[in-house]
């Protein structure tokens, strides 16, 4: 459940039917007062055509053409957004994940190795990359992720505060393990692919 009303789901279906939504692009009109389409061409300039049947069965070629979107307003979604409340965004944000497909691991036989950082303290924010696992633990202060990323592994991060950098995902990994020891954990954004 998003938590919207009946009248808000039902504009959230429309709204997004309409972002999916194509028309050809017209690029004139034509001595009767007609849309002409742009039609697409092949790296040759030549355009291209797809095999089809007229209403009577006989073999045809149909043109095919260039399409757009059918918002001309690309504030729509912005000002859509705008109007939810934080609760229903982040419902809406867990469906998708809900709904996202993760290609399953494939064992390429290479064994990664496992990033471990023990830090005293640290001033600004960090980004660590890592094929494998990252384990990172932080004496005092606050750590502060910008992008900790892990491509195959998973991330440990423990340290008395931990907090994120603001409009980034902050931790990605298989399995995320945070821990602040003295304090709190806010503003972290995480991808968990597990």
């Amino acid at each position: 459940d998003l938590g919207l009303s009946e009248e808000e789901a039902a504009i959230t279906v429309l709204l997004a039917a309409a972002l999916a939504a194509q028309q050809p692009v017209v690029i004139g009109t034509d001595g009767d007062g007609n849309p002409v389409y742009q039609k697409a061409v092949d790296e040759n300039g030549d355009p291209l055509y797809v095999e089809g049947t007229d209403e009577n069965g006989n073999p045809v070629m149909i043109p095919v053409y260039v399409m757009e979107s059918r918002l001309a307003d690309d504030k729509l979604f912005e000002a859509y957004w705008q109007s939810l409340t934080e609760a229903q965004k982040q419902a809406l944000i867990e469906a998708a994940w809900a709904l996202a497909k993760y290609p399953e691991p494939k064992d390429n036989g290479e064994q990664f190795r496992v990033l471990v950082l023990n830090i005293g303290e640290s001033t600004g924010s960090s980004n660590i990359s890592n094929l494998g696992d990252i384990v990172i633990t932080q004496q005092t202060g606050i750590f502060t992720a910008e992008e900790i990323f892990s491509r195959y592994g998973d991330v440990s991060i423990t340290g008395p505060e931990i907090t994120g950098v603001d409009n980034k995902t902050n931790v990605t990994g298989e399995d995320i393990s945070l821990t602040a020891t003295t304090g709190s954990i806010t503003g972290l954004d995480v991808e968990e692919r597990s």
